[in-house]
């Protein structure tokens, strides 16, 4: 754990709430690594794995990667 939040901020004042996945945004920093991540996850496993996929399981596999990349990104 990263320390008590009540150590930094005063009383009066709680520590601001984490975005939540529907609304999050790519870090400045990990715009290139993201881009990179999804097309490898959503274009090159399926090529090389010889996958197909139809538009509602392309939309299913967007959602998911992004969700895996937003895990990633706050974990670390």
């Amino acid at each position: 754990m990263k320390g008590d939040w009540k150590e930094w901020y005063p009383k009066e004042k709680k520590p601001p709430a984490p975005i939540s996945w529907w609304v999050w945004q790519v870090p400045e920093l990990k715009g290139v690594h993201y881009l990179l991540m999804m097309f490898l996850l959503l274009v090159g496993v399926p090529w090389f794995l010889g996958i197909r996929f139809t538009s509602f399981t392309i939309i299913i596999n967007v959602l998911l990667c992004d969700f895996i990349l937003y895990s990633w990104y706050k974990r670390v």
